[in-house]
């Protein structure tokens, strides 16, 4: 999955871009633009590692319930 992707994805009720660009706005009021890209590269890196990008991703076996 490519950062495009898993950013346009749908998240709750719409894609994860409106919640994200919601979250920039605020963060450009108080200048912390930087922080916000840093947080949305860590966030997009952990869900690769975790097998998004396989397809693959069981969260009740993160929290051992399998």
């Amino acid at each position: 999955m490519t950062f495009d992707h898993w950013l346009n994805q749908d998240e709750g009720f719409g894609p994860r871009i409106d919640r994200i660009l919601d979250d920039i706005k605020v963060a450009v009021e108080q200048e912390r633009t930087v922080d916000i890209i840093k947080w949305l590269m860590s966030a997009y890196t952990m869900g690769h590692g975790q097998g998004y990008d396989s397809g693959y991703y069981d969260a009740s076996e993160e929290a051992g319930l399998n």
